[in-house]
């Protein structure tokens, strides 16, 4: 079973990927709107997560 933190934190990721990839949205930006309050510990998260993700400029 997976807590509910793990969960919430799974689902802030996929917005952020999703927003990364269909917006012209800075990192901040998504950092902020995906409930992380600081960026360099979302950059932390998503390294961790989402080392699969490509993004294309």
């Amino acid at each position: 079973m997976i807590s509910v933190l793990r969960f919430l934190g799974s689902y802030r990721l996929n917005v952020a990927c999703d927003l990364l990839t269909h917006t012209g949205m800075k990192l901040d930006e998504i950092a902020r709107d995906t409930g992380f309050e600081y960026d360099t510990y979302f950059i932390k998260q998503f390294q961790a997560k989402k080392s699969h993700f490509t993004y294309k400029v």
